[in-house]
């Protein structure tokens, strides 16, 4: 076991000034050091035992006085039943409120869907506008194409028959 005895002089806690004098009014300078004060004005602020049990009493009273005067949580049936009105209102509000955004909300999309529906709608029509154009200038290519195969094989005829025709001319004269 071990014994740790401290020696602590009596100045090392307590100031002699602090001790034997009665100061009046302590304050602390700049340099963090309390200093005492027995000026005349400032004992006028500081109070002796019965005015400060006074002071207490009065405090007390106030508080006390402070508690009967607040208001209790108990609710009379008028009040609870008023309140219960105002949340009940309060609550139908909250719900037209939210009907009525859902009701905005639903014509929304349904512009929404109308314009989706109506370009479908021309996008489709353009569709077919445009495999019309093609289908009918692709008959057109076909039939260009058929006059002009036409117009070869007849010229082939034309040339067949001219040849026979210069032959027989050419054999008769030989």
């Amino acid at each position: 076991m071990m014994k740790d005895n401290f020696m602590i002089a009596k100045d090392d806690l307590y100031d002699e000034d602090l001790l034997l004098g009665n100061p009046h009014f302590m304050d602390l300078d700049s340099d963090d050091n309390f200093t005492l004060s027995d000026d005349e004005e400032d004992s006028e602020s500081v109070l002796n035992d019965e005015e400060f049990e006074k002071l207490l009493q009065e405090i007390i009273d106030e508080e006390s006085s402070d508690e009967k005067q607040e208001p209790t949580d108990i609710l009379t049936l008028d009040e609870e039943r008023n309140l219960f009105e105002i949340e009940k209102k309060l609550a139908y509000e909250r719900i037209r409120l939210e009907r009525e955004e859902l009701e905005y909300e639903k014509e929304k999309f349904a512009r929404a869907k109308s314009e989706w529906e109506a370009l479908k709608k021309l996008s489709e029509e353009s569709f077919q506008a445009e495999k019309a154009e093609y289908e009918k200038q692709k008959e057109l290519d076909r039939e260009k194409l058929y006059l002009e195969t036409k117009e070869i094989v007849n010229s082939c005829a034309n040339f067949r028959e001219f040849f026979e025709d210069y032959k027989k001319i050419h054999d008769v004269s030989e």
